[in-house]
């Protein structure tokens, strides 16, 4: 195992979008900025293991605890979008299993605001980067 997360995907749709995925993973409290907090649930169409963890591709940025140093794509992704994106597929690039503890309740409450700015470029900079990368976990 090379890195741990919270929130993601064991598969990507097409898109390149992990919330999109028929096969999401996590849960977590969420506040934006209006003081209300809503809870996350992403386990969605998920078989049941006996593991204390589920294997993802896909990660969400807001915890991301590594084993191993592996380079960011500071080159390409140098704002607030697809880095999380990128540096899972740069874990798997280098042979890393990314996991996501089961959770029956959520362990983190994420506080921030996110940006849509160059939201769509850097989207397509991960598909052609991770062009792939991406195929090997693709939904159908």
């Amino acid at each position: 195992i090379g890195m741990i997360g919270s929130c993601g995907c064991k598969d990507l749709s097409s898109d390149g979008i992990w919330w999109n995925s028929k096969h999401q993973l996590g849960k977590v409290y969420f506040n934006l900025s209006n003081d209300n907090v809503y809870l996350l649930d992403c386990y969605k169409n998920i078989i049941e293991n006996s593991l204390s963890y589920d294997e993802a591709c896909c990660l969400d940025g807001f915890i991301m605890i590594t084993q191993y140093d592996v380079f960011w794509r500071e080159d390409i992704f140098d704002a607030w979008h697809f880095y999380d994106a990128s540096q899972s597929m740069e874990f798997i690039n280098k042979g890393y299993k990314i996991v996501i503890p089961k959770q029956y309740e959520p362990w983190y409450i994420h506080l921030g605001e996110s940006s849509s700015s160059n939201y769509e470029d850097y989207r397509l900079k991960f598909l052609n980067t991770y062009s792939s990368t991406i195929k090997m976990f693709e939904s159908i």
